[in-house]
């Protein structure tokens, strides 16, 4: 009887022990972790503006976000020398060349947004995400703009979604899909929270939101990048 429970005893602690370790990979890393990674691809040569963020990103190895928004009026384009060797130093150089956006970390992923406040349309709330059968992040991203709470959304700002080329509501092409669902599964989650949620499962690369106001009608649209 004694050898019986001893053995119970043994199973508990080891399932105890194969919890804690699941647990302790799917935790994100700590932000102090994440801006002390190396940027790898540094360049001497200044980067685009709208891309310098992705660069350093993408040279990290670290989940990413970032949101911008455009008027009517054309601003100069801006070239940005990324400085490092960390990624917190290559973010404050980005920033700090172009102080009309801010950066933050939100559980291991880091988010580009405009200083003065995240596009109202990644803050509205959705009930249920549900990345379903989806294998790959563009697929997932159709899926969650394609939910009731995203469109009306859009609609009650007067947004339409396009893409390059002009084409409503299609999904660019990407990177081969993993053999495997991506089973993202959230409750009571903002839109910016979802897209951060599929980064972070991925563990690289950078979801990138653009809108556009400028008369009727003012427009968004949004990619992957890896």
């Amino acid at each position: 009887m004694r050898k019986d429970w001893f053995a119970v005893l043994l199973t508990v602690v080891a399932a105890a022990v194969v919890a804690l370790a699941e647990e302790a990979v799917q935790r994100p890393p700590a932000a102090s972790d994440v801006l002390t990674r190396t940027v790898s691809n540094l360049s001497s040569s200044p980067e685009p503006g709208d891309v310098a963020f992705q660069v350093a990103m993408l040279g990290a190895g670290v989940p990413g976000g970032e949101a911008r928004v455009e008027g009517c009026a054309e601003v100069p384009k801006k070239s940005i020398r990324i400085l490092g060797p960390t990624l917190r130093e290559a973010l404050d150089s980005i920033t700090t060349a172009d102080p009309r956006y801010r950066w933050e970390v939100h559980e291991g992923v880091v988010n580009l947004a405009p200083a003065g406040g995240l596009p109202a349309l990644l803050r509205v709330r959705i009930d249920v995400f549900d990345s379903k059968d989806a294998a790959s992040t563009q697929t997932a991203e159709a899926y969650l703009f394609g939910l009731p709470e995203v469109r009306k959304g859009a609609a009650k700002l007067g947004l339409t979604q396009v893409f390059a080329g002009g084409a409503l509501y299609s999904v660019p092409p990407g990177p081969s899909p993993p053999e495997k669902p991506l089973s993202v599964l959230l409750k009571n989650v903002t839109i910016q929270g979802a897209l951060n949620a599929l980064v972070r499962l991925n563990k690289r690369g950078v979801w990138i939101y653009r809108e556009r106001r400028c008369g009727t009608p003012n427009t968004f649209d949004f990619h992957f990048t890896e």
